[in-house]
């Protein structure tokens, strides 16, 4: 068992990569055996394991609310039938989704732009790939054209091989 309050930082500080905070024993602070926010008044956390036939163990994490007792309001409720459920159900500890702005769809934002702009792409269509001058030369079986330039060192010895 763990409380929700300590399982929340816990989760909290893994999402901003922070250090995890530790609580009751781990504090390591004489005479405190539970922390702050362990009395489980908002819930608490159940850890469960159980094992497969093959032996492989699965681990499920469960929020256990309250128990609900009666009150003046509602005297019947008496008999409190509790209600399990997975914790990453919970509102507090699932991770919200990113909002997406009308129009921009599935566009996440950045820090830079990953668009081109029209300049951009007339640049780019205006480049002329080696591989282009082969396709149009008709019937010369997708030989490499390559001139030398000055700055190029021929090497006889590399094309015997």
């Amino acid at each position: 068992m763990h409380s929700l309050h300590h399982v929340l930082a816990r989760k909290a500080a893994r999402d901003r990569s922070h250090v995890e905070p530790s609580f009751g024993l781990e504090e390591g602070v004489e005479g405190v055996v539970q922390g702050l926010g362990a009395n489980g008044k908002d819930g608490v956390v159940l850890e469960m394991e159980h094992r497969r036939k093959s032996g492989r163990g699965v681990r499920e994490w469960y929020f256990l609310p309250p128990p609900q007792s009666a009150t003046a309001q509602n005297p019947a409720a008496k008999v409190v039938r509790e209600t399990v459920a997975l914790l990453e159900d919970h509102p507090q500890y699932r991770t919200p989704e990113p909002e997406t702005a009308p129009g921009a769809e599935g566009e996440a934002e950045g820090t830079f732009e990953l668009g081109l702009t029209e300049k951009q792409r007339r640049d780019r269509e205006g480049v002329v790939l080696p591989y282009f001058d082969a396709q149009k030369g008709g019937g010369e079986g997708g030989r490499i054209l390559y001139d030398m330039g000055s700055e190029d060192d021929f090497d006889e010895e590399e094309d015997e091989i």
